[in-house]
């Protein structure tokens, strides 16, 4: 399916964009503890989840994203670089929010995660 979908945007995209090139692997080649799923675009379904993990600058982006064949994955692979044979992008239960300041419970909220920047319509 092809869907709108939100995402935080690190420093590497965001020059990317502004300069209007045509994304490449390199720019989600960005290894961090945050990506605690794999080396990819992390995209979710909700503005406000992208949002909490978007740090101070709070840059956001509006995408429009064929999924394909989606993976489901529970395990936390900081190095994976693909899905496996047969898959497009994975689906995973997101990284952990800070807690809530009503309930005291932190809140997960899944996450799709791209690897190929031809996914980014």
């Amino acid at each position: 399916p092809i869907m709108n979908m939100y995402s935080s945007i690190p420093d590497k995209l965001y020059d990317s964009l502004y300069a209007g090139r045509h994304l490449d692997m390199s720019d989600l080649d960005v290894a961090n503890s945050a990506n605690s799923f794999g080396i990819g675009l992390y995209m979710t379904l909700h503005g406000r989840q992208a949002l909490r993990t978007c740090g101070e600058l709070a840059r956001v982006g509006v995408f429009k994203v064929a999924l394909g064949n989606t993976e489901t994955q529970l395990k936390l692979d900081y190095m994976r670089r693909r899905p496996s044979p047969g898959f497009h992008s994975i689906l995973v239960p997101g990284r952990f929010s800070a807690p809530s300041t009503v309930s005291g419970v932190k809140q997960e909220e899944e996450e799709f995660v791209i690897f190929d920047p031809e996914q980014v319509l």
